[in-house]
């Protein structure tokens, strides 16, 4: 996938540019906490999100989100750790 061809460089710059994004490294992926919403808004403001990108990375404008598909503990954790309790 294209985030695993970032580089550490490329993550920082897009994190600079993009306020609110965080990222995990034990997925490559980033994260935007949207806000408390029923399921359909949460939906349809992630998709609604894209990724603005920062001079010398090629490939990410425009991007486009997705509510979050956990797929380890790790990775719940660290969303937990953004947004305790229940959240798309």
């Amino acid at each position: 996938s294209l985030i695993s061809e970032l580089s550490d460089k490329d993550v920082a710059a897009i994190l600079a540019v993009n306020p609110g994004l965080v990222y995990f490294p034990g997925n490559r992926s980033f994260y935007m906490l949207g806000g408390v919403a029923n399921w359909a808004t949460s939906n349809a403001n992630a998709q609604a999100a894209t990724i603005n990108e920062p001079p010398g990375v090629d490939g990410v404008q425009g991007v486009t989100g997705h509510l979050a598909n956990i797929t380890s503990q790790a990775e719940n954790d660290f969303i937990n750790a953004l947004a305790p309790g229940n959240v798309w």
